[in-house]
């Protein structure tokens, strides 16, 4: 639910990822992957996925830390954090980077293998789960920022995408949505974040819908300095 107490809430929570994730300022890249559990036939993200932004076929040598958490009826869910600490590319044996490598994605496909998805849900607490994702990467020292977001993108809380008028609200005055997500929890200052936002739309009306929510998001994190694409298969060469 979409309460007055989120911020401090949201804040909580961030201090406790960074701690998590300690130091970001060694990791060359920091990327979080949300993904929605609260639609069964959503499109979840591959190893394949999780890895593209990261290019470490070029970039083998980079620190990386990649935190995974859900989208669902609550405004604060628990983050799994996974990290690939730098090595020194002149110094370091290449052999046993490339070993370090295959644990860390062995690790990181075992948890995505073995996320809990629900079968559905009444309530999808959308915004505040990315807002708080684009707190804690704003906060972060990466060099490289990512945020992949596997969902619908429809709010089912004190808003609700899912209403007719909201979707009109949308299209002919979205300032007043903004508005009053911004209230809930304001976005910070996105510069040099890059946000996909990922879902394949499975019928016409669907990805009219979608769009219409996709594009607002587009234009709400753009307008606040992120680089945002709006995508079904991120791996894509």
């Amino acid at each position: 639910m979409i309460m007055k107490k989120t911020p401090l809430i949201l804040i909580l929570a961030a201090t406790l990822l960074l701690s998590q994730c300690s130091e970001k300022a060694t990791f060359d890249s920091d990327e979080i992957v949300l993904i929605d559990v609260t639609d069964s036939m959503a499109l979840k993200p591959t190893l394949q996925d999780a890895l593209a932004p990261l290019n470490l076929q070029n970039n083998q040598f980079h620190g990386v830390c990649i935190s995974l958490s859900t989208i669902n009826d609550k405004d604060v869910n628990p983050y799994a954090v996974l990290t690939l600490p730098s090595q020194n590319a002149l110094t370091s044996n290449k052999l046993e980077r490339q070993g370090q490598i295959e644990e860390f994605t062995a690790d990181l496909k075992h948890k995505l293998d073995t996320m809990s998805f629900k079968k559905g849900s009444k309530h999808s607490v959308v915004y505040n789960a990315i807002a708080r994702a684009c707190n804690e990467l704003a906060a972060s020292g990466a060099q490289h920022l990512n945020c992949l977001i596997f969902s619908d993108l429809r709010e089912n809380s004190a808003l609700s995408f899912y209403k007719s008028s909201t979707i009109d609200s949308l299209q002919k005055h979205p300032e007043s949505i903004e508005s009053r997500l911004n209230q809930t929890t304001p976005l910070p200052n996105l510069r040099g974040l890059n946000v996909y936002l990922e879902y394949q739309p499975r019928s016409y009306a669907d990805n009219e819908q979608y769009m219409i929510i996709a594009r607002f998001f587009k234009h709400l994190m753009e307008k606040h300095g992120a680089t945002v694409k709006i995508t079904n298969n991120i791996s894509a060469p």
